[in-house]
C-alpha cells in the first residue's frame, strides 16, 4: 500500500533538512530550538524572520554545493519552484 505524501509531509523532511543544518551552524541553543520545534512537528514556529534566515542560509549553500557540481543557481531555482508548483497545485486532488 502506498500512503500519499501531502506537503505537509514534504514540509516536515524540510524541517529536518534545516534542523540538521543548524546542528551544524548555529549556537547549541539555536539547535536545540529547531529540534524541539521539529520533534513537535510545530512547522510554523521559526517565524518569519528566523524562517527566512535558517531556510535561506541553508539554500544559499546548496546553491553552492550545485555550483561546485557545475550546476547553475537559475537552474536550481527553476527546477525547483516547478516541482514546488506541481505539488502545491496537486494538492487535495
Amino acid at each position: 500500500m502506498i500512503t500519499k505524501v501531502t506537503n505537509h509531509d514534504r514540509a516536515m523532511w524540510a524541517m529536518n533538512a534545516v534542523a540538521a543544518y543548524t546542528t551544524v551552524t548555529r549556537s547549541r541553543d539555536d539547535a536545540e530550538k529547531v529540534a524541539r520545534y521539529l520533534d513537535a512537528a510545530e512547522l510554523d514556529a521559526l517565524g518569519a524572520d528566523w524562517g527566512i534566515e535558517l531556510i535561506g542560509d541553508l539554500v544559499c549553500d546548496l546553491l553552492h554545493l550545485a555550483e561546485a557540481n557545475g550546476i547553475t543557481a537559475d537552474e536550481v531555482i527553476r527546477h525547483g519552484r516547478m516541482h514546488y508548483e506541481t505539488e502545491r497545485n496537486g494538492e487535495d486532488e
